[in-house]
């Protein structure tokens, strides 16, 4: 799919309608007004526009990370096969382990720092520093996502309700507010294509296509597609391998360093564990991934339960329960008439901008690119994996931008209606099921985190100090039928501020 080019080809040459002698301008039709042939240049509204699309949605991602039950940032596989505790821990701490740099290569280091700098300009927990960190990296997809779509040539309006319609998605609702490595993916995806659109404006140098190209191998190895074809969408064959090459050993090169600072750290070349989920039985058959893929991604569908297989395989332990969230073998709009709603909008958008994926007469290399990179996700997502929502950030931001191209067309105000509907039933289809998630998230959650979460939020109240116990049990009985008290505590919360109101009622008793 190479390109032959100088790297400056952002221009199409301006091809001009002869005239003729008999021609009357002045009696000729007026030609129907078309968008653009170029993609759209950035000016200082949408600047702004992303810019407060980082801070709102930064924000609401604290908030929204807040109705989670703290437990959940401390477990394995429950959040739908999230290591949400591994994430946790690799960007708080440079002794845990790291081994996941070998499908990571540099996530470590990138979100480790980050979170390190505000912890301590901030003066707060690891753990609030990572929300903040997740919050930041959260607002910046938004932004990234609406600047990606005015540079395709989308117009303002168009840009705010596709960015919106990717805000009320499944994946982001889900996904955006919990530490994870995918946001981090799925931001980098879109840079290297808003880096393809760009050039189709000015003339970028060699060096803007290495980091980029390696942002995406940094984040996830599979990323790394993204970066490929973008650098082989506009350099010629030889010169695109040259700079991969160039983008592949700075990655190691920073490798290198981030193993220094984290020990544990491994390669991301030869490593065989990731043979575990090619073909796994948790996956489902094609239907069920194609369905997570096509579907699940925007609009979430009826929640469900499965037994969790590292917990199988490696038991009880403190990270992991016996079940764990899935929409993997649900059907597509099965949450509910606002679900199947969404589906039919869905498919509609998506059909037409499929439609245009495939005739639209501009913007070839980005539409093979584009092209190239869902077959490439689908394909991948066939074979390996679990739980296909997990990786739904890496597709989410492809499959928004085949829908906007829908909007290049007679039909671009029917196509704005429908996307405006669809943001708002699958924004509140997903909010039902965003709940009823964290709701038995709640429950799954061990009393004892459970009474911590409680202690923080009254600490005036008098809980247990923790400072000794009592043993209650009849003597000689075994350790399983022992229980225990704490001092502190009180059977009355009612009367913890009216301390004579036992006597009281003692008193009038007698």
């Amino acid at each position: 799919m190479g390109f032959v080019g100088d790297g400056d080809t952002r221009l199409e040459p301006t091809y001009h309608e002869p005239r003729f002698p008999d021609d009357d301008p002045e009696v000729s039709p007026q030609p129907a007004p078309r968008q653009p042939l170029h993609p759209a240049r950035l000016d200082r509204t949408d600047w702004l526009t992303a810019s407060l699309l980082t801070l709102s949605v930064g924000v609401a991602c604290l908030v929204l990370a807040d109705l989670i039950p703290s437990y959940l940032l401390h477990s394995m596989d429950f959040w739908f096969e999230s290591d949400t505790v591994r994430e946790v821990s690799n960007m708080t701490s440079v002794t845990d382990d790291h081994s996941r740099t070998s499908v990571h290569p540099l996530f470590s280091i990138l979100a480790f720092v980050p979170v390190y700098l505000v912890k301590h300009a901030l003066a707060i927990p690891p753990l609030q520093a990572v929300l903040c960190v997740t919050g930041i990296i959260g607002g910046l997809w938004s932004g990234t996502l609406y600047l990606l779509l005015r540079l395709l040539g989308c117009r303002k309006l168009d840009a705010c309700i596709f960015t919106a319609l990717g805000l009320s998605s499944a994946s982001a609702l889900f996904w955006l507010p919990v530490p994870n490595s995918y946001t981090w993916g799925s931001l980098s995806i879109m840079m290297a294509l808003a880096l393809l659109l760009r050039a189709e404006q000015r003339r970028l140098g060699a060096t803007a296509y290495v980091v980029a190209s390696a942002f995406t191998l940094s984040i996830t190895v599979t990323n790394w597609m993204a970066g490929l074809l973008t650098t082989l969408a506009r350099w010629p064959f030889k010169k695109a391998v040259q700079l991969s090459i160039n983008a592949f050993c700075l990655v190691v090169l920073l490798w290198g360093v981030q193993k220094f600072i984290f020990p544990s750290a491994e390669f991301f070349i030869g490593s065989r564990k990731e043979a575990n989920w090619i073909h796994h039985p948790q996956s489902g058959d094609m239907q069920n991934i194609a369905s997570s893929f096509a579907f699940h991604t925007l609009i979430a569908p009826a929640l469900r339960f499965i037994d969790d297989d590292g917990y199988i395989q490696l038991g009880d332990d403190s990270f992991r329960l016996s079940q764990r969230l899935t929409f993997q073998f649900s059907s597509p709009g099965s949450a509910g008439a606002l679900g199947f709603t969404a589906v039919c909008l869905w498919s509609a958008l998506l059909m037409n901008g499929a439609w245009r994926l495939v005739t639209l007469d501009r913007q070839l290399r980005f539409r093979l690119v584009l092209a190239a990179l869902l077959v490439f996700e689908l394909s991948l997502h066939l074979n390996y994996g679990e739980e296909t929502f997990t990786y739904s950030l890496n597709f989410i931001p492809l499959l928004i931008s085949v829908a906007a191209l829908g909007t290049f067309s007679p039909r671009r105000p029917m196509v704005l209606v429908l996307a405006g509907l669809l943001a708002l039933c699958a924004g509140l289809n997903n909010w039902q099921q965003f709940r009823q998630a964290v709701d038995s998230a709640t429950h799954f959650t061990p009393q004892r985190d459970a009474m911590t979460s409680m202690m923080q939020k009254d600490p005036d109240r008098p809980w247990p100090r923790s400072v000794g116990h009592i043993p209650l049990a009849v003597p000689g009985a075994s350790e399983a039928e022992h229980a225990y008290h704490e001092p502190g505590g009180d059977f009355s919360p009612q009367d913890r501020h009216q301390p004579d109101a036992a006597a009281q009622r003692h008193s009038a008793d007698v």
